[in-house]
């Protein structure tokens, strides 16, 4: 043990010295090794010490020369133990107040840490102050916290003047996941690179999360109070990353309703906010989607005074993806219907296929799509179904008929060639296209709505205005699903025909 000698230290010994002084000693020394400590009076004696006595646990010595009686020796030990007890104390004294002191700064830094981690809610800061605060507390030249949940890619962040590879990071954490109950690595344990030695702890966030701090290179080891203390710390902080991410997770979840919001806004508005009107006919079409957004679409264009064009389609899937489908299909059909001469519904239905092949094929999906072409002065309606149901035409003197699909979708072949089907009208006649998200409807007990309920809903709304149709097949829909959720997008268009002057 090295001591500091004080002046205290000094004054006290020479009052013990002085005794010796009055009975013939000429000098006094207390000495380390071959350093004098202190000595009484400060001169070099020239002779060698009359007796000499020494401590075992400090290795400090009491020389006495001059002219004294070797009976006092025995008084030499006891000073001796008298006044290595002393500086004993003094500088337990010293190391005791040091760690009180070192303790009181991680209580300081530790409640500084607290309060400035409550008042923000953004990650990023929050695992910087971590970090920082963790990095001067330890005395390690950096820190990052690995933050690991299904699904999702890795939150990775680091404060250090020499950063380290987030691979390496992420490989560090791993090491320490497999064995949670193992805190220090070294780098003979084949340590990522960059790394010396490394501690890492848990930081106590909810089950699905896996987060681990970690801290590095540190100039000594790693001893078992760094680990205490780096708990202690991430103790603290894991309910302020908690409620941190929780916030994260609100704000993108809100800034994804909004999005999703804008969407919903821009699908409706694409959609014919208001119907042509033709002499002897009575159209009324709607889209209900399942979610904010959907894959349905429908469309009316009037092509001349006596024709229309109407179209109905289903895009695979739902959500986002089968919406910017959706908008795509809806474009080239629009399109194709007011600027591209045709007589049969099945070319626009062709160039459709050509224009969309590729997108449709890209991202595996494809559309179900019904074109009819109306036209009033030859009571025709010429219709190309790919594969889209259910569709009703329903006479005036008859039963509601199913009229299957002749062709299959849209972007299954890049190569196709679709085909168009006619009906002759009569005044009363009505014609139905629907999305299957109506005969798919589901009961509680999960038993569909179906196809003969549905054609039975439009038989007995057979008389009444094509919209009143509408809002009555719904109701049966709606009476009949309950309290099940809308699974699948339902739109419709309804065409009611009478023949001009009747």
């Amino acid at each position: 043990m090295v001591f500091e000698i004080s002046e205290k230290h000094r004054t006290i010994f020479k009052s013990l010295a002085s005794s010796w002084i009055r009975i013939g000693a000429t000098c006094v020394q207390l000495v380390q090794g071959d350093e004098v400590l202190i000595g009484c009076p400060d001169s070099v004696p020239i002779s060698a010490p009359i007796f000499s006595t020494t401590t075992r646990d400090s290795n400090l010595t009491l020389h006495v020369y001059g002219a004294v009686d070797m009976r006092w020796a025995p008084s030499a030990d006891s000073m001796l133990d008298v006044f290595v007890s002393l500086l004993t104390a003094d500088s337990d004294l010293d190391s005791l107040t040091a760690a009180l002191v070192e303790t009181q700064d991680r209580l300081v830094a530790l409640y500084e840490l607290t309060q400035a981690t409550r008042r923000t809610l953004d990650v990023t800061v929050l695992l910087d102050l971590l970090i920082q605060q963790s990095k001067h507390l330890l005395d390690v030249d950096g820190g990052f916290v690995v933050l690991k949940e299904k699904n999702k890619n890795p939150i990775i962040h680091q404060v250090s003047e020499k950063p380290l590879h987030p691979a390496h990071m992420d490989a560090a954490a791993t090491l320490y996941h497999r064995d949670p109950n193992r805190h220090i690595f070294k780098d003979s344990e084949t340590l990522p690179g960059g790394m010396r030695n490394v501690m890492m702890v848990s930081l106590p966030v909810r089950d699905e999360i896996s987060a681990a701090m970690g801290l590095f290179n540190k100039s000594g080891n790693f001893t078992t109070p760094d680990i205490k203390l780096a708990k202690t710390i991430a103790g603290q902080i894991g309910a302020q990353l908690e409620n941190a991410l929780l916030h994260k997770e609100a704000v993108e979840r809100t800034r994804l309703e909004t999005e999703m919001y804008i969407a919903r806004q821009v699908q409706t508005a694409i959609l014919p906010q208001t119907l042509p009107k033709m002499e002897g006919l009575d159209i009324y079409a709607t889209s209900i989607p399942a979610l904010e957004v959907g894959g349905d679409f429908f469309d009316v264009i009037d092509r001349s005074k006596e024709s229309l064009v109407f179209a109905l389609g289903d895009v695979t899937g739902k959500g986002m993806p089968a919406a910017i489908l959706m908008s795509m299909v809806h474009t080239v059909i629009k399109s194709a219907s007011r600027n591209m001469p045709f007589i049969n519904p099945h070319e626009v239905v062709n160039r459709l296929n050509h224009d969309m092949y590729n997108d449709f094929s890209n991202v595996g999906m494809f559309t179900t799509v019904m074109i009819g072409l109306l036209d009033s002065s030859t009571h025709s309606l010429r219709y190309c179904n790919a594969g889209q149901s259910p569709i009703y035409y329903i006479p005036v003197n008859g039963e509601p008929v199913l009229l299957e699909a002749q062709d299959i979708p849209v972007g299954i072949f890049d190569v196709h060639t679709y085909s168009t089907q006619t009906i002759s009208l009569s005044s009363g006649d009505i014609f139905v296209a629907a999305s299957d998200g109506f005969p798919e409807s589901c009961n509680p007990a999960g038993e569909m709505f179906g196809y003969e309920r549905m054609k039975s809903a439009l038989n007995l709304s057979r008389d009444l205005p094509s919209k009143k149709i509408v809002e009555n097949l719904l109701d049966s829909v709606y009476q009949f699903c309950g309290t099940h959720p809308q699974e699948d997008d339902r739109t419709i268009v309804v065409i009611k025909f009478q023949k001009s002057g009747e």
